[in-house]
């Protein structure tokens, strides 16, 4: 928090409640605009439970827990750092309950965006139900906004102070962070688990941690073949090699057939070569070492015999 920061409570129109609208920095010191927040609602969703019982407490009972706003640049008006959902709720009931017009808040001023980006993420984690995609928005956001003020110990310092307020490994704070250089689409897959039509995680964590570290031309390459083929998955093994192929390839742009031909082409080849090294282990593990010892039993006499062996060995260590 900022030394001479000031909280001032205050009664303020729903209307000119709007949006956090900031700048994260990354490692670089490279400026990413942002709008909005991880906890952001767009619309009310009536199957959410949880919004549902918060609505009927603020129907019943009023706001009473005020939101956490900071001024905005036009006068009068604050941006939300917490209450989104508040927010929401009290804007659909002012529609015909003028008592919703006006809602409480607690004005920071002060407030830059690393403090603002700091605020977002603290005060919403509390929530009982936060999705894969908002921890890792705003994990990674309060571990960049830490480091942009000029915090002065070790990364590992820094990295420590956010798993005790979110509950997350130092290591996964870290990786939240990276995951922040993922265009949206593909940020989106990683933290939804999303899966192609054969049940395989079209992106998993580690996979679109190795990508994040590509440049951002081969990244947007990249992700327009995840927008335009919904069934494309990428593992572990091919985002290496893919990564390590964007590196000899400066400048891919998304205009470049060839280039994505070639990546297409890349994926394809990997994946096929995964599963017949797969395919051969198994074959490997199952029967290779123990054949010349069964000659003349069928596979499942064998998976038998291995059954009762392990059964053998169970009671005997009884």
């Amino acid at each position: 928090m900022m030394s001479d920061e000031k909280h001032e409570y205050a009664l303020v129109p729903v209307n000119n409640l709007v949006p956090f609208s900031g700048t994260l920095y990354d490692e670089n010191g490279n400026e990413t605009p942002v709008f909005g927040n991880p906890f952001f609602v767009a619309e009310i969703d009536s199957g959410d439970k949880e919004l549902n019982r918060l609505r009927a407490s603020i129907e019943q009972e009023g706001v009473l827990t005020p939101l956490l706003v900071r001024p905005a640049w036009q006068e009068n008006f604050y941006e939300i750092l917490s209450g989104y959902r508040r927010k929401k709720i009290c804007e659909e009931l002012a529609k015909t309950n003028p008592e919703f017009q006006n809602v409480p808040v607690i004005i920071i001023s002060p407030c830059d965006d690393d403090t603002a980006n700091s605020i977002i993420t603290s005060s919403n984690v509390q929530r009982r139900e936060i999705s894969l995609l908002d921890t890792i928005k705003s994990c990674g956001r309060m571990y960049r906004a830490l480091r942009h003020r000029g915090k002065k110990d070790e990364e590992e310092s820094t990295a420590d102070t956010v798993s005790r307020i979110l509950g997350l490994k130092p290591r996964t704070v870290r990786r939240y962070s990276q995951l922040l250089e993922l265009p949206d689409e593909m940020l989106s897959i990683v933290g939804n688990k999303a899966k192609n039509a054969e049940g395989v995680l079209r992106l998993p964590i580690k996979a679109g941690e190795i990508l994040s570290g590509v440049n951002k031309e081969a990244l947007e390459v990249i992700n327009a073949l995840f927008v335009c083929d919904t069934d494309l998955s990428m593992s572990i093994e091919q985002a290496k090699k893919l990564r390590k192929f964007c590196k000899k390839k400066n400048g891919i742009s998304v205009d470049d057939i060839d280039d994505i031909d070639e990546i297409k082409e890349l994926i394809w080849n990997t994946a096929v070569n995964e599963r017949k090294v797969a395919a051969k282990r198994k074959i490997s593990l199952d029967y290779a070492r123990i054949n010349p010892y069964c000659k003349g039993m069928t596979a499942q006499e064998i998976e038998v015999l291995i059954y009762e062996l392990i059964e053998q060995w169970r009671r005997a260590s009884e």
